[in-house]
């Protein structure tokens, strides 16, 4: 156990693209079978069209013992654009943790951000991580479904109007997305959608999800495989699908999230569409 006598010994400092192998190496030793590598966290933290990555690292006796970082996004709201931040790699070396590191690594997260002009903070949160989100003040959306065997879960059927929060790209950010180094992503035509495919660790299933963008003519046809899943939220649910119910997964995926400008903002569950395409899952 590491006695921390001397709080004077931690400094919090913003993270920088130049210490990515050092985050790498934090990473592998804060989660168990983390096998992302160098290639992917310089794809997601420098690539990124909308800008480069936010962070906070923790160090105690100059050493990183944690960081709380995130990429950016921009999502639709009622007509405008609201500035996001998704949390990706939080983590506290096991000896460290319960000691206010976390917390007050946040609170240094969340004030950067707002210096950034970032208006809200979405995070996808495991089981054991979401009460500490909630602690500090992050509203519970709801927990993400989980839809299966279906060939398109009738994802070209949705109506992107203002009243959707839905994530915003363009060409560029697109073509940054598919292009994850460690899992590409195939892009179909569906009823003129933007549909997206993309593996998972499971053989033969798949993930999908949709752009809200319409396609070109040099794009196929989504096929008609139904060996598809959905991780997500789907705005408006009208039509029957398998879903996966939070007892049966191994630890329920949810949707937190802050404001930081206007402590009343509220979203609505019913009226978010969130996707794989949105967060690291894949």
């Amino acid at each position: 156990m590491v006695k921390i006598q001397n709080l004077l010994n931690v400094e919090y400092v913003v993270s920088n693209t130049k210490n990515l192998e050092l985050y790498l190496k934090l990473y592998k030793e804060c989660f168990n079978k983390y096998n992302r590598g160098l290639n992917y966290i310089d794809w997601l933290y420098k690539n990124n069209p909308e800008g480069l990555f936010l962070g906070v690292d923790i160090y105690f006796n100059n050493r990183l013992i944690g960081q709380v970082c995130g990429y950016k996004s921009s999502f639709n709201y009622k007509g405008s654009i609201k500035k996001v931040i998704v949390p990706v790699n939080v983590c506290v070396k096991k000896e460290f943790r319960k000691k206010n590191f976390f917390v007050n690594a946040v609170k240094k997260f969340e004030k950067l951000c707002y210096e950034q002009n970032i208006d809200l903070i979405i995070g996808i949160a495991n089981k054991s991580a979401t009460p500490g989100w909630i602690r500090l003040q992050y509203n519970f959306l709801k927990s993400l479904d989980v839809f299966f065997f279906s060939e398109s879960f009738g994802l070209e059927k949705i109506e992107f109007n203002e009243n959707i929060f839905y994530s915003k790209w363009d060409d560029d950010k697109i073509h940054w997305r598919i292009n994850n180094p460690e899992n590409k992503i195939t892009l179909f035509d569906k009823n003129s959608r933007l549909i997206a495919k993309a593996g998972t660790q499971i053989p033969f299933i798949n993930v999908i999800s949709t752009f809200p963008n319409e396609t070109n003519n040099k794009l196929i046809n989504l096929s008609k495989n139904k060996f598809n899943i959905f991780l997500g939220t789907i705005p408006n649910i009208n039509q029957k699908m398998l879903k996966l119910p939070n007892v049966l997964k191994k630890s329920p995926l949810n949707f937190i999230y802050k404001d930081l400008k206007n402590e009343n903002f509220i979203l609505n569950k019913n009226q978010c569409f969130f996707s794989f395409l949105d967060f690291d899952a894949f």
